[in-house]
């Protein structure tokens, strides 16, 4: 039995050296241990775990990070020496079971060397299992979980298990560590992991653990434009991840700014030309995304082309005669000749064949832009807008142009949908200008512009029976505004009278002059004539006399009087009182429908 207690000793000593990361029987040894155990009873003549330093205080006695009590030297070394009697150390034919009487009696023998403790039951230890902590709280791929075991003896071993399916066992349960590849167990989320851990003398414990598993790699997107045509960008987009949450994002060794709300941002430097970004995004599992985005510095300026010609046009010869040849850009020189049936296209599609058929001129041109001197511009990120100006005034300011319905061709007919619907009242001498603006994707600006003068036509008409009205303005002038109104339907006999017929089916424009300047005016639909009121929505204030015998003033309301002021007799002396202000609603319509009918 003594070569037992020295060998529970030793396998104390073992225990020990495990506990405290050592090479075992090293640094903590049976002589070692002996001689702390003979300093704690020396000290105060009891194994109680307290000794006494050189100035002949307490201090608490340790064997490393194993401090020491009374139930160390009982229990704990009641339980090695059960290990060893149990180990492969052990050639003796006497096991665990021989033995188990001695340590029960030894871990629970009462002696004055010992303080007045509880007894610990040797019989019902096992394993204490605990996952060390770290700030990882999802994890990706093959990971290694380092455990904590616990207890009065180390594991024997140590089996695994994720979601209750069998893992292994740990290869050196002295340094538990558990080794797991998270992309054996999909989906993406929580996971069991199960540790079951064995002392030596068979005592078993097991625990669970909650374990996310993210092995998913995050995502990223570019939403900002990747064209500039400055040095610097700013690449920015939206990232997102299955679980575990973006740590950071790297853009051409730049960290990229992470927003809350799932954007990020991050500014670099490039040079001309085209320039390989690439980009990095980490989730805090680990996981890692790996990609690229190809950012123009871009420095050339679209270019907008007309070597497709524009349209044939009528040129005005004067006195109504014409002759035709192509449009140019600038027409300046010689008014065009344009009939006003021909202002509108009325649905006419916008092709050239259609417009050529129906008389009806356009400008044509197309675009292009060179991002690098080998890399193109796409056709439909070339913005296009127009702006039309007559003589100077803007009338139709600048708009986008929509893509052209087939080709890559833009058509700008002269018509009032494209240009102004006042675009016809103009002379000979008021010059029409179509600016035209094309921007690409990196801010560079081409403008270009059409110019021409017109010479507005009526076409030949039937005016075998057209009505002229010569009307008086002077029947105007003496015709107060509020009397006009018997003006309605008046008519003036003229030396001539004449009908006229449309002789096509679109809308023909007819500014008549005279030598006086008269104008002609067009007959209004409908007039209304409405008033503005505000309604008084509170009570005013009124007053009567009343007789002190009257407890209530008589409801009669003809007695009562309006009051706008209210004085009253105080110390001999008149003094005005404040009368609150009526409240007005707001303002509203009051038409008065006693006048003529439409059209009138």
């Amino acid at each position: 039995m003594y070569g037992f207690y020295l060998a529970g000793i030793s396998n104390l000593s073992l225990w020990a050296g495990n506990r405290n990361q050592v090479t075992p029987h090293t640094i903590y040894t049976s002589i070692g241990i002996t001689q702390i155990m003979y300093n704690d009873i020396q000290s105060d003549g009891i194994l109680d775990g307290v000794g006494f330093d050189l100035n002949n205080n307490p201090m608490p006695l340790a064997i490393g990070v194993i401090p020491l009590s009374a139930e160390t030297y009982r229990a704990t070394f009641s339980l090695h020496l059960l290990a060893i009697s149990d180990a492969a150390e052990n050639t003796t034919s006497l096991k665990a079971n021989d033995l188990q009487i001695v340590a029960e009696d030894l871990a629970t023998r009462p002696s004055e060397l010992f303080p007045e403790s509880a007894i610990l039951d040797i019989n019902n230890q096992a394993p204490e299992i605990n996952l060390v902590q770290t700030t990882q709280t999802t994890y990706s791929g093959t990971i290694l979980l380092p455990l904590e075991i616990g207890g009065f003896l180390d594991a024997e071993s140590i089996d695994v298990s994720v979601d209750g399916v069998p893992v292994g066992a740990v290869d050196n349960p002295q340094i538990p560590e558990v080794l797991i590849d998270t992309t054996l167990y999909p989906p993406d989320g929580s996971h069991v992991l199960g540790i079951t851990a064995t002392d030596i003398l068979g005592n078993t414990a097991s625990e669970s653990f909650i374990l996310s598993f993210d092995n998913t790699n995050p995502v990223i997107n570019i939403t900002s434009s990747l064209v500039t045509n400055t040095p610097s960008i700013t690449v920015s987009g939206t990232y997102s991840d299955n679980l575990a949450g973006v740590d950071s994002i790297v853009v051409d060794s730049q960290a990229a700014t992470l927003n809350q709300d799932g954007t990020w941002s991050a500014s670099i430097n490039i040079v001309s030309g085209e320039n390989t970004v690439p980009i990095s995004v980490f989730d805090f599992a680990g996981n890692q995304l790996s990609t690229q985005a190809t950012v123009y510095l871009d420095d050339i300026n679209p270019e907008i082309s007309t070597s497709n010609g524009h349209s044939n046009a009528r040129f005005s010869n004067g006195g109504g005669s014409f002759f035709t040849a192509p449009l140019q850009d600038d027409n300046a020189a010689t008014a065009l000749f344009i009939t006003t049936d021909r202002l509108e296209l009325s649905g006419i599609p916008i092709v050239r064949t259609q417009l050529d058929n129906n008389l009806i001129p356009y400008f044509a041109f197309s675009v292009s832009d060179l991002r690098t001197t080998t890399v193109p511009t796409a056709f439909a990120e070339l913005q296009v807008r127009i702006q039309y100006e007559k003589d100077g005034a803007i009338l139709d300011p600048w708009h986008v142009l929509p893509l052209p319905a087939s080709g890559d061709e833009y058509l700008v007919p002269l018509a009032s949908e494209t240009l102004s619907p006042t675009w016809h009242q103009a002379t000979q001498d008021e010059l029409h200008s179509i600016q035209i603006e094309i921007t690409d994707p990196a801010g560079n600006v081409t403008v270009s512009s059409f110019s021409f003068r017109t010479d507005f036509m009526v076409p030949p008409l039937d005016t075998s029976a057209m009505v002229v009205m010569d009307v008086n303005a002077d029947t105007f002038t003496a015709t107060v505004f509020a009397d006009r109104a018997t003006l309605n339907n008046l008519q003036f006999v003229s030396t001539v009278f004449e009908t006229i017929t449309n002789p096509v089916n679109t809308a023909i424009y007819i500014q008549p002059q005279d030598t006086a300047n008269h104008s002609v005016q067009q007959t209004v639909e409908q007039l209304v004539r409405e008033h503005q009121v505000r309604l008084i929505t509170s009570t005013e204030w009124q007053i009567r006399l009343m007789s002190p015998l009257q407890t209530c003033p008589n409801e009669n309301l003809t007695e009562w009087r309006n009051a706008t002021s209210i004085y009253n007799w105080v110390n001999g002396d008149w003094q005005l009182e404040s009368v609150p202000q009526s409240i007005q609603g707001p303002i509203e319509l009051a038409p008065n429908d006693d006048l003529p009918t439409a059209p009138a």
